[in-house]
């Protein structure tokens, strides 16, 4: 069985290297060093990313790969307007497509139409054990937020919501840990927040323990491992409508899943940190058998697709 994963140059994306590793595969890097590999016979092409996703196109066309699944890696192809006519025959021609998320596979299956062949895989995280050891302070009136410091994650209304939350409750603070430049947004002389920037594992591990919620306001996330990491810790977390792995949290409780409104966000921390220690305990509890289970889950739909896909070939 002759499969390969064609991916940009950088590498496989980390959210996808399990895929890579599930079964023997042949990862080729799109890079001038490629084309000996790439030009052989495969069973089948997994391909993430545009690129990638066209280099798997035109070799399957010529014959050079029986079946094709593609991974869905975000929705900025769609913004693509002016190739949008050759995207879409491009994704027909696929046997099937993974999304990381609800939320993708409905962002797609709007452009591409119901009856795609589209699989729901969410990404495997191998090292959750890193966070499912901490026992969080449930207790505490402390609230964080981790990952990229982009608008895209809706890192500027978390200001407005601490100020919002201790106008109404006092004294509580938000840690805002994440990687890249500090925006102007979170350059704010307030009390209780709390910017740190990029953490090495230890010490976030040491911040997730003393919080007992989590909130992630993203205007648009694919899928957000963040939220799982912190979920594993027995945080509370809480996500807008427009995060795919509200997926998850919705298992834990429907209310945690809220619009990309800071108002809607800050009266949800609000009702939790309000909440009885038992109700508390009884959702963090929830949240960690979630998301220990899940990627056990998720190795086992992607394991599925590939035997739907490859059949007989298998």
């Amino acid at each position: 069985m002759e499969i390969a994963y064609i991916c940009y140059a950088s590498g496989v994306q980390p959210a996808h290297k399990y895929e890579t590793e599930v079964v023997n595969v042949d990862v080729i890097p799109l890079n001038m060093n490629c084309l000996p590999r790439i030009f052989r016979r495969y069973n089948l092409l997994i391909s993430e990313g545009l690129y990638p996703l066209l280099a798997a196109y035109v070799l399957k066309r010529f014959g050079l790969a029986k079946k094709h699944i593609h991974l869905l890696t975000g929705p900025s192809i769609l913004s693509k307007k002016h190739m949008m006519k050759i995207i879409r025959k491009i994704y027909k021609n696929c046997d099937c497509i993974i999304a990381n998320s609800r939320l993708m596979a409905e962002i797609f299956r709007k452009y591409l139409g119901e009856n795609t062949p589209m699989y729901i895989c969410h990404p495997y995280y191998q090292n959750i054990s890193d966070f499912t050891d901490i026992i969080p302070d449930l207790h505490s009136r402390k609230i964080c937020f981790v990952g990229q410091l982009i608008h895209r994650k809706g890192i500027d209304l978390l200001p407005r919501i601490l100020t919002n939350v201790r106008r109404r409750l006092g004294d509580v603070e938000m840690y805002v840990v994440g990687f890249g430049r500090i925006p102007d947004a979170l350059k704010v002389n307030l009390k209780g927040l709390h910017v740190t920037g990029y953490l090495p594992k230890n010490k976030l591990l040491s911040i997730l323990s003393c919080c007992s919620v989590y909130v992630h306001p993203a205007r648009f996330e694919p899928f957000g491992m963040s939220v799982v990491e912190a979920m594993a810790a027995g945080l509370i977390p809480i996500v807008t409508k427009m995060t795919g792995a509200k997926d998850l949290v919705e298992s834990i409780d429907s209310r945690l899943v809220v619009p990309v409104d800071e108002d809607a966000i800050a009266n949800r921390i609000i009702e939790i940190l309000r909440m009885s220690p038992g109700r508390k305990r009884e959702l963090s509890k929830k949240a960690k058998q979630i998301a220990t289970i899940y990627s056990v889950k998720a190795r086992a739909t992607f394991i599925k697709a590939l035997k739907d896909v490859l059949g007989d070939d298998e």
